[in-house]
């Protein structure tokens, strides 16, 4: 017997040793055409089986989405390598009978191809089960759709939320605490829109966080089938309407039997081919009730051109339109009470200063009597006719007469004027006539108390747009005050009004060298109810300083260490408003 050792020698020795055998090319009587064809063939076939290889561990290299799947392409090119490595032995045994090796490589090959095989099939169902390019494509057109529809989901969201936020304003307490709650509101609902744009969930899953945030936010939500008549609508707006879930029994009908008024142009949209419509509506309750409704309304159209379907998204806005209008009555009012404070301001001031004025009306009115009784006396004489000089006379006592009747009915108008009351009228006024009207309406016994007033009025600060009789209120107030205040000041008395331009606006300064004021009641000077005065109501600085901001200006008290100046600014009339007027 021969030995373990020795089989083994013997077998490998068969395998290895060529000898007793001949190259393959005897095989083809060395015919130059098949033996370079045979060796040509397996060089091309080898060299093509060495590049698959390669690429295929390229390939692999770049698609990281099928790392799990190399150990087959590794396979693969195991097996093809092996292929061409068999081209190879087939060109060497033309010429060397080395038939045993490659009887090897063959065998190798043999069991890469069949490992190969058999782990191929079951790996096959998991590649059919990758998409497709076209199935790609379906499914990307589908997510873009939904995503479209869900963006102008968020635009008639987002503007039901803009006109929520613009209704509520300076409201009460309770109006506050609702607006509030519906900008919290508004700020979960933006947030969910967030999330479901950016989320790649199902059509139905975005259904239904859509009926989460109706339930959560007291909407309605109704779809109009008008190809069948049939309803559908939610359980949120048929609370709305104060009916049970189905309580509209799904009947186009029952919901029109319920509209109490709407737009009468609402259908133009529909009749434009728009997609969608802000709507307003008035709705009778189950109770009675008519209710006010707003909401959105979305249309879609058949091919042909023809309104099929509504899609509605309503809320109620009752309470918000009745804490609107009264906010508007509570405005109206307001206005009309600081007219009413302004007017009793001036009211105020007329009856402080109509024993000054007494006296002033009292000087034209005394002139003209004497002249009368003049007048009187001369023409008295028996009827004689009278001489140039008699004439003359006569004349100028008329003369006189006429002068001081036009003065006494110019401090009447000037009274009149001052205490009308009516609506502020802006208009191109001369600010210089102005201010000295204001000064012989506070300060007529100026000289008698011994106060003196100088006008320093710049020619280029003349023209404001201003309210005549408000802008002469606000002086008559500052004069008044300024020669109160300096009523125990040891002379010189020192009222000074100026004027000057400042930036389109014109600067008008009322100072006096009264005793001032200290800085902490300085500060607090223009609150409401606040006087030096014993005797004052504490509005009249208040009231000034609401007219002057009413016309685009500002009023302040200018820091000094003795008496004091006040300052407040109107707009200029530029030469645009020359000419436009």
């Amino acid at each position: 017997m021969i030995g373990a050792g020795q089989s083994d020698g013997s077998i490998l020795n068969w395998l290895l040793n060529p000898s007793g055998l001949t190259p393959h090319g005897f095989c083809l009587s060395w015919a130059p055409g098949l033996v370079a064809l045979h060796a040509g063939s397996d060089a091309a076939i080898g060299l093509a089986y060495f590049s698959i290889p390669v690429a295929l561990a390229w390939f692999i290299r770049e698609r990281r989405d099928l790392r799990q799947y190399a150990w087959m392409g590794m396979l693969f090119g195991a097996f093809i390598l092996a292929c061409g490595t068999t081209h190879l032995f087939s060109i060497l045994t033309l010429w060397v009978p080395a038939y045993g090796i490659e009887g090897l490589v063959k065998l190798l090959t043999a069991g890469l191809s069949v490992v190969t095989a058999v782990a191929l099939w079951p790996l096959v169902p998991r590649l059919l089960e990758l998409p497709s390019p076209s199935q790609l494509t379906v499914l990307n057109s589908n997510l873009s759709a939904r995503v479209a529809e869900q963006e102008r989901t968020t635009v008639l969201l987002r503007e039901s939320e803009a006109r929520g936020r613009a209704i509520n304003v300076e409201l009460e307490q309770r109006v506050v605490e609702r607006t509030a709650e519906i900008q919290r509101a508004n700020q979960e609902l933006k947030e969910l829109l967030a999330q479901r744009e950016l989320a790649e969930a199902s059509l139905r899953e975005s259904q239904e966080r859509l009926r989460l945030a109706v339930g959560a936010y007291d909407l309605g939500i109704a779809d109009a089938d008008l190809t069948t008549g049939k309803l559908i609508a939610e359980g949120g707006f048929e609370r709305l309407l104060g009916l049970p879930e189905g309580g509209l029994e799904g009947d186009i009908d029952r919901l029109r039997a319920i509209v109490v008024s709407a737009d009468p142009a609402r259908d133009d949209d529909i009749a434009a081919g728009r997609q969608q419509q802000a709507d307003s509506v008035r709705m009778r309750r189950a109770d009675g009730e008519i209710r006010d409704f707003q909401g959105v309304r979305r249309f879609f159209y058949s091919p042909e051109g023809a309104h099929v379907r509504t899609i509605g998204i309503y809320r109620d806005v009752t309470e918000e339109r009745r804490a609107q209008e009264e906010l508007a009555l509570r405005g109206d009012r307001l206005t009309e009470l600081r007219a009413e404070l302004a007017h009793v301001s001036r009211l105020s001031a007329m009856g402080e200063m109509a024993a000054a004025l007494a006296h002033e009306l009292n000087q034209p009115l005394t002139a003209i009597g004497n002249s009368v009784g003049a007048l009187k006396i001369m023409l008295g004489d028996g009827g004689e006719a009278l001489d140039d000089a008699a004439r003359a006379r006569v004349v100028r006592a008329a003369s006189q007469a006429e002068g001081q009747a036009v003065r006494a009915g110019e401090i009447v108008r000037r009274l009149r004027d001052f205490i009308a009351r009516g609506e502020a009228d802006a208009r191109i006024e001369e600010l210089n006539p102005l201010i000295e009207d204001a000064v012989a309406l506070a300060a007529p016994n100026a000289k008698a108390q011994q106060v003196e007033v100088r006008l320093k009025l710049s020619p280029r600060a003349d023209r404001v747009l201003a309210d005549r009789i408000q802008i002469q209120q606000i002086l008559v107030n500052l004069i008044r005050n300024a020669i109160e205040a300096m009523r125990d000041t040891v002379l010189p008395r020192l009222l000074i009004i100026s004027t000057a331009t400042r930036r389109g606006m014109v600067e008008v300064s009322v100072r006096d060298n009264g005793p001032g004021m200290t800085p902490d009641f300085a500060q607090r000077l223009f609150s409401p109810f606040l006087s030096t005065k014993t005797t004052g109501m504490g509005v009249g600085l208040s009231i000034c300083r609401r007219i002057v901001e009413a016309h685009g200006g500002r009023m302040w008290l200018e820091w000094s260490e003795s008496g004091a100046d006040f300052r407040f600014t109107i707009p200029s009339a530029s030469r645009e408003h020359h000419h436009a007027e």
